[in-house]
């Protein structure tokens, strides 16, 4: 699961998944409990600091920023409870800062602790903030990709793309993985195939090529031919880079997903159709 958390020195932002430097620190994803929770410090800078700004997004506060660098470290480290208890008492202090809202809602989709109702009210509610929050957006996406709504996480995913040339490149990738993902399991394997040839190359500095490959050879039953896939991608990107695509077949529960809940294979939405 992909839950993202960014922030930059002038508030945290929607998706600081951005540049190179990013990527190294996104790459310390979260992986308690085989969730796949990106996580960016308040350190990271890039395209997302202008975004931020041009939006008009009021800047946090040196202590706030540190508050929630705090929590984020407890977060790492499965100290749920902790990041829990600090997060209430940063919203008593701070009930606008839409970020403890999102944070919230990526503990309640860790492994131990998953429970999409709870999640699923904390992006509301950060979304109620900061509308077009990406991190928010993203994840609510990903709610419905890991419970396996994935005609639903389809179309979100797509949503996101709506601005792809503003969207820094490695999670471009990943967003058009985790679609591609969702198309091979609703059987749309062709589609998933033309969305290769489009957007990705085997000499990208993504694994999103390999693995978006892997699942689709996954899909077919063809598993040594998968494994094959993700090994080139471990071979070429090491193993830290490729943890987010591992994550994401662990969720769709082709690799081995102990500490999640099993789940029947559903396509149906999780909301009611719009009106």
């Amino acid at each position: 699961m992909g839950v993202l958390v960014i922030a930059d020195p002038n508030g945290v932002l929607p998706f600081a998944e951005s540049g190179f430097r990013f990527v190294a620190m996104t790459l310390e994803f979260l992986k308690r409990g085989n969730s796949l929770l990106l996580v960016a410090m308040l350190s990271v800078v890039g395209p997302w600091a202008l975004t931020a700004q041009a939006q008009g997004d009021d800047p946090l506060t040196p202590e706030i920023r540190m508050q929630i660098s705090e929590i984020q470290d407890l977060q790492t480290r499965q100290r749920y409870t902790d990041a829990l208890q600090k997060l209430d008492e940063l919203e008593a202090a701070h009930p606008e800062v839409a970020d403890i809202y999102n944070i919230r809602g990526s503990i309640w989709l860790a492994g131990p602790l998953r429970d999409y109702d709870k999640s699923k009210e904390q992006f509301e509610k950060a979304l109620q903030l900061r509308p077009n929050a990406m991190a928010a957006l993203f994840n609510m996406a990903e709610l419905e990709f890991v419970v396996h709504h994935f005609d639903v996480a389809e179309k979100k995913f797509a949503a996101l793309l709506a601005d792809a040339l503003k969207i820094p490149l490695p999670i471009r990738h990943l967003i058009l993985y985790k679609q591609a993902v969702c198309m091979v399991k609703q059987g749309k394997i062709s589609d998933a195939e033309e969305l290769v040839k489009k957007n990705f190359t085997f000499m990208d500095d993504t694994p999103a090529y390999y693995y978006t490959n892997a699942a689709v050879e996954f899909q077919k039953d063809n598993k040594p031919k998968a494994q094959e896939w993700m090994a080139r991608a471990e071979a070429i990107f090491g193993k830290q880079a490729i943890t987010p695509y591992v994550d994401t077949l662990v969720e769709v529960r082709w690799l081995p997903h102990i500490g999640l809940p099993e789940l029947k294979e559903s396509t149906a939405p999780a909301e009611a159709p719009a009106k």
